[in-house]
């Protein structure tokens, strides 16, 4: 029993390390869609861009928000329960790395988008 609690202390501390990193990385993002949405008011002027600044805004926030959840879950469940770590433990992982992953490469072309337009510009 003991090394059956191991593997799993072990397996939801790893899971946590992972939504901190993605967290963290979703801050950064955050930082960025502020600085695009500066460039966007100051510099481009376009109503297009502010709107796809916005929705990146919301989802990057709507995002956070289910990981933290599903953070303090692991947290409550790494410290008190004793559920085993199975597979639909590892399925609902799995389902939220997706999300995190299909984001920021939605994200990525977003910000490529931003890069041609800043491209345009001439000094």
């Amino acid at each position: 029993m003991y090394k059956v609690d191991e593997h799993r202390r072990l397996c939801l501390y790893k899971d946590l390390k992972e939504i901190e990193l993605w967290i963290n990385n979703l801050e950064i993002i955050n930082e960025e869609l502020n600085f695009f949405k500066t460039l966007e008011k100051q510099l481009i002027k376009s109503s297009s861009l502010s709107y796809k600044i916005k929705a990146n805004q919301r989802a990057n926030v709507l995002l956070m928000a289910s990981l933290c959840k599903y953070e303090n879950e692991l947290k409550t469940e790494f410290e008190y329960s004793k559920t085993q770590y199975d597979n639909n433990r590892m399925k609902h992982h799995m389902q939220k790395r997706k999300s995190y992953i299909e984001y920021t490469q939605s994200y990525t072309k977003f910000k490529n988008e931003v890069y041609r337009i800043l491209l345009m510009f001439k000094r």
